[in-house]
């Protein structure tokens, strides 16, 4: 094997294993999926630009069908909440499992409460980053002064 082409496998494999430990394997797929489709068509057309083009028509296409198909869930969520809660609450009594909420409207409130607690907790690490980011000191004219960073000494000799 030539030395482009033991190259070109090195990176494709650091790829795939970088993809892993940083659990990026869907956005790895899209690219490779990406790439697929480019290669087929400019396969089917010949020049690359409209092949480009096409993709971009492509891509777009799939952009406006999940905002179509999630504007339709959003819409049905309330009537699949008011047929299922029911049911689920039935169910969770019959466990004797205390749910947190009995209707759509309890549900709604227990998210929305949920979610304000949620970003409370976030509001509170980014305040905590923020102080353990700013240490230091302030100088006279109030701005934040960087932390004295202890002096390396050399280190001693052995037999001493």
């Amino acid at each position: 094997m030539i030395t482009p082409t033991r190259l070109s496998y090195g990176v494709l494999a650091a790829t795939i294993v970088l993809a892993g430990l940083l659990h990026l394997g869907a956005p790895l797929l899209v690219v490779l999926f990406s790439y697929f489709a480019l290669r087929q068509l400019y396969f089917l057309t010949k020049r690359k630009w409209l092949a480009l083009i096409l993709f971009g028509i492509v891509v777009a296409a799939i952009g406006v069908a999940a905002a179509y198909f999630t504007r339709a869930a959003i819409l049905a969520l309330p009537d699949v909440a008011d047929t299922s809660i029911p049911s689920a609450s039935a169910w969770a009594q019959k466990r004797q499992i205390e749910l947190p909420f009995t209707d759509f409207e309890s549900l709604k409130q227990v998210v929305i409460d949920t979610l304000g607690e949620e970003a409370h907790y976030l509001r509170n690490v980014a305040n905590f980053a923020r102080s353990t980011a700013a240490v230091g000191w302030r100088v006279p004219n109030g701005d934040l002064a960087p932390p004295i960073r202890p002096q390396r000494t050399k280190p001693r000799a052995r037999g001493s």
